[in-house]
């Protein structure tokens, strides 16, 4: 039998049922007969009804209010594949995070737990997730996504609907089925759409490719050869926007300033402690950013006598990889790579670098890592891939992608033969990325692009 409690009828509040019945004992104390007794806790619980509906419009008037004096102008609804480890993931907590005059929904496609679910949960009013599987099982749930997708967007009621990468600028699309205008959000550059990446990626760049025209408002790329890649490949080039990611420089030069590396091996123990040059990539274990090439380079240093430690920070890069411990195993460095798994204070670890590396074959636009490598004032050595030699410029070397050999001469260069990098780093890189790439620009022209779409479009701010 149900508790009073869970007996109340739906759409109730708990603590009300007496207030229900309080007619019907006033009737019969009264004597009164059954017909004008049923009128009576009738016309009560009209009264009663009435009086709950008007406590909740008036908690929703209070809601606006506080919103207004907030300076609240708009609600965003983003919809992002997950909120793990990834430059597109962190700039879109980014935007969350500093972009306090909007209202922030998210929706989270994939199921998992992500780097960014705290901080992105702590900012935003609400975070949503379909729990879809990474697997084939996925295509047989679309159906059913696709439903609570567009219930959500009818009772969230955003102002834009922001798609962040392929997959969520498709589930974005869905939005103009209601009449609310959309933005993508595009992240990749330099990859192959016959090859790279899987085949449902290849098939979700195509259906963007073909909605491009017609859907999205804006296309928002966070470097020009981001956009260069797409219009090449038939995206809308009259939608075309670039917002590059932004890093708070201040925030990550402060990150750890005091704290030596004896005091960092006693928070990560797995930390190099003998005397030896540490080489940081914190990037996730997946073959766009090609770790075998890296290794490979670490191999031949290690060859030519020098003592090097190489630390992996992303998601993947851990112990219990299989796949990595037989790939470090197989090429006899296992003592000189250390992986620490996902971290979420970079800073911390890349001020304790001699220098960064990024290894990529494909696939970068603007490499976040670049950005808090120099930022803290670090050289770094990448990969000629999407706008990464912009980036660089005298901090540090670009060499080829999948070339081992010109990688570990220009770690050697960097790192050992010529000082030039890093004094040019520590002097002047942290005021080149604050002039170039801050992140308070950044969220300042996705702000201007918002007002921008709602202009376009005409919709109400905040939603309503």
């Amino acid at each position: 039998m149900l508790s009073p409690a869970f007996a109340r009828p739906v759409g109730e509040a708990p603590g009300s049922q007496g207030l229900r019945n309080t007619g019907t004992v006033r009737a019969r104390a009264c004597g009164l007969p059954g017909k004008a007794r049923r009128q009576l806790c009738a016309n009560h619980h009209v009264g009663y009804c009435t009086a709950l509906l008007w406590r909740n419009l008036s908690r929703e008037f209070d809601a606006l209010a506080q919103e207004a004096r907030r300076g609240v102008s708009a609600h965003i609804l983003h919809v992002i594949t997950t909120l793990g480890q990834g430059g597109a993931e962190r700039a879109c907590c980014q935007v969350i995070q500093r972009n306090c005059t909007d209202r922030h929904t998210v929706i989270k496609l994939f199921s998992g737990h992500g780097l960014f679910d705290g901080d992105v949960a702590r900012s935003a009013v609400t975070v949503h997730c379909l729990g879809l599987p990474r697997s084939a099982i996925a295509f047989l749930l679309l159906p059913f996504a696709i439903v609570r997708l567009l219930w959500l967007f009818m009772v969230a009621r955003p102002t834009v609907i922001v798609g962040w990468l392929y997959y969520g600028a498709l589930a974005a699309s869905i939005g103009r089925l209601i009449g609310r205008p959309v933005l993508w959000s595009l992240h990749a550059a330099d990859f192959d759409p016959k090859v790279s990446f899987k085949s449902a990626t290849r098939w979700s760049i195509r259906l963007c490719r073909l909605f491009s025209e017609h859907v999205p408002t804006f296309i928002q790329y966070c470097s020009d050869a981001s956009r260069a890649q797409h219009e090449r490949l038939g995206f809308a080039v009259k939608k075309s926007v670039v917002i590059n990611n932004g890093v708070d420089v201040d925030q990550l030069a402060t990150s750890a300033a005091q704290e030596t590396p004896s005091e960092l091996a006693a928070v990560m123990p797995l930390w190099p402690e003998f005397d030896a040059k540490v080489i940081g990539c914190i990037a996730r274990f997946d073959p766009q950013k090609d770790h075998r090439t890296l290794f490979e380079a670490i191999v031949r240093l290690k060859a030519s006598g020098k003592q090097i430690s190489l630390i992996l920070a992303g998601q993947g890069c851990s112990r219990y990889n299989p796949t990595l411990r037989a790939l470090l195993a197989e090429l006899g460095i296992e003592k000189e790579v250390i992986p620490l798994g996902v971290i979420s204070e970079v800073g911390r670890v890349l001020r304790h670098c001699d220098a960064i590396v990024l290894s990529s074959s494909e696939g970068e636009a603007l490499p976040m890592v670049l950005l808090e490598a120099l930022s803290v004032g670090k050289p770094v050595v990448a990969t000629d891939v999407g706008s990464a030699s912009v980036v660089v410029g005298d901090f540090g070397l670009i060499v080829p992608p999948r070339n081992p050999a010109a990688l570990s001469q220009a770690i050697e260069q960097v790192v050992w033969a010529d000082p030039v990098y890093s004094r040019a780093a520590a002097d002047k890189a942290p005021s080149y990325i604050r002039s170039n790439y801050s992140l308070d620009e950044t969220v300042e022209r996705w702000k201007n692009l918002v007002s921008r779409t709602v202009g376009l479009t005409g919709h109400l701010p905040a939603g309503r």
